[in-house]
């Protein structure tokens, strides 16, 4: 949740005489920050800036250098932001919001959301004669021994949110200002 504390008696009686003028200024200030703050972590995502291993296998190595950041940079495209209210407050969501993209995944079909939890948290799957006989055709065979394929956790969210938590609520306050008193704001303490 972001806060913003007012400490003016001034820009008190604005918001008191305004209150429209206030909550639109707020919306605003709020999509502003969901679009600055989504372009910064879909930036972060395609070009590489996640933490976690690198994947050392050949599949991902083979079509990671493609998309230029790394095995899960695909995933910076479908980066999504919303506004929304909960109890009275303006809610502020950023990251993979559930949508009509799917991915067909053997015979399951697959949201962007549960890849990115995958990537995020990482997975241990249980390799399938299916699946051996997929890889084996697209030229990436395994070993007969191999019994599980090991996802490493590659967190984009949470490292991203912790960089940037002290930077939104400036940001927000920022805008707020911009929208609300437009060109002509007064001389305020915040």
């Amino acid at each position: 949740m972001i806060r913003v504390n007012i400490d003016s008696a001034e820009l008190e009686r604005h918001l008191k005489t305004s209150p429209a003028r206030a909550t639109w200024a707020s919306r605003e200030a709020f999509l502003m920050a969901g679009g600055h703050f989504r372009k910064k972590l879909k930036a972060d995502i395609e070009g590489g800036k996640i933490s976690g291993p690198k994947s050392k296998h050949p599949v991902t190595v083979a079509e990671g250098p493609k998309r230029g950041g790394g095995p899960v940079s695909f995933l910076g495209r479908f980066v999504r932001f919303t506004v929304g209210k909960s109890k009275g407050l303006l809610i502020l969501k950023l990251g993979f919001l559930p949508g009509k993209i799917r991915f067909k995944a053997g015979d399951q079909r697959i949201t962007i959301p549960a890849v990115a939890k995958i990537h995020e948290f990482g997975k241990r799957f249980k390799v399938t004669a299916k699946m051996k006989r997929f890889l084996a055709s697209i030229g990436y065979p395994i070993k007969r021994a191999t019994r599980y394929f090991t996802v490493p956790a590659r967190p984009m969210i949470e490292p991203f949110y912790n960089r940037e938590k002290s930077n939104i609520p400036g940001y927000v306050e920022k805008r707020f200002f911009e929208k609300f008193f437009g060109n002509q704001r007064p001389d305020i303490r915040i």
